[in-house]
């Protein structure tokens, strides 16, 4: 008797905790973006897991009433607490998506309430742009201590601009590399996929590693790492922060705030700089629309003011 009271038990404490489970996988899912939205959310308002979770016999009024002041409440607290436009566009929009699934997929609501959450617009400046000294401690901490792999992988995100996603899905057979010619199809995000013919930077790289440092040689991609045939996006961002860690002291107040991304938005401010239209910076960064035409208001960033452009000009002020 007591051994089925305690499978009897043991059943129901799995129950609930799955019931647990899926709640807050739910709620974490639809409803925020981060940890710290969500344990704002809980803490300040708890009512949000039973009338904007439980699509069960709760009323329609119910939960509008209390979904409105949450998305409003929300917003205000983001903004007091200096949260950034763009994280709380983020937030607004994963509560959009939600409440529109509840519209749409569900009837329990009739309008979405993040409608009624105003968001200023911020100011555009234009992606990071590193400087020369930057430049050069990062192409001599490379040439000093990467091996043949992480010369390739910096050589594609500093002189062709990939993104992270882009090299860690690049393809042998979209990677053509030889003697005297070098270029790469190449565009996993959004599967907006381009050609392009790459410096000899790139291919003296990538030559190097494909003929003497590729470790999984029947991969279909190109580059791989000691566990798996592909290197994954945080496997590389992971070796960029490793790469990075052995700058000297000097070096590392220079580079210590520089992602892997920064790299590909200073390879379009050297394109434009260079002379390229926003046409071709557009076409070989891939912005794309839809249509297969360039978005030039996408690339259009590059052509606005920096931080640093202002600072620089502070100085000129008598």
């Amino acid at each position: 008797m007591v051994s089925v009271l305690l499978v009897l038990f043991f059943v129901l404490l799995i129950l609930l905790i799955s019931s647990f489970v899926y709640r807050l996988r739910t709620f974490c899912t639809i409803c925020v973006i981060s940890r710290d939205t969500f344990l704002f959310g809980l803490k300040k308002y708890p009512f949000v897991s039973s009338p904007s979770l439980r699509i069960t016999s709760t009323s329609y009024a119910v939960r509008l009433e209390y979904s409105l002041p949450f998305a409003l409440a929300l917003s205000r607290e983001m903004e007091d607490q200096g949260y950034s436009v763009r994280y709380r566009n983020k937030v607004k929009s994963a509560a959009s998506s939600f409440a529109n699934w509840l519209i749409e997929d569900k009837g329990q609501l009739q309008r979405n309430p993040t409608k009624g959450v105003a968001i200023p617009a911020e100011p555009l400046m234009a992606p990071r742009e590193l400087t020369e000294d930057q430049r050069y401690v990062l192409r001599n901490i490379v040439e000093r201590h990467a091996d043949l792999r992480g010369q390739a992988i910096f050589a594609l995100g500093y002189w062709a601009g990939l993104r992270v996603s882009d090299v860690s899905w690049q393809r042998m057979e979209d990677t053509h590399i030889g003697p005297k010619i070098g270029w790469i199809r190449t565009g996993h995000k959004g599967r907006k996929y381009r050609e392009i013919d790459v410096v000899n930077e790139v291919r003296r790289s990538l030559a190097a590693y494909i003929e003497n440092g590729r470790k999984y040689t029947s991969s279909p991609y190109v580059f791989t790492s000691q566990r798996s045939d592909r290197l994954t996006e945080s496997g590389i961002e992971r070796w960029f922060r490793n790469l990075k860690s052995l700058a000297t002291k000097d070096e590392w107040e220079l580079i210590k705030d520089v992602a892997f991304h920064d790299l590909r938005h200073d390879f379009a401010h050297r394109a434009r700089e260079s002379g390229w239209t926003l046409e071709e910076v557009a076409y070989y960064l891939g912005h794309i629309t839809k249509k297969g035409t360039p978005a030039i208001a996408t690339t259009a960033r590059y052509t606005q003011v920096s931080r640093k452009q202002l600072k620089d000009k502070l100085r000129l002020i008598k």
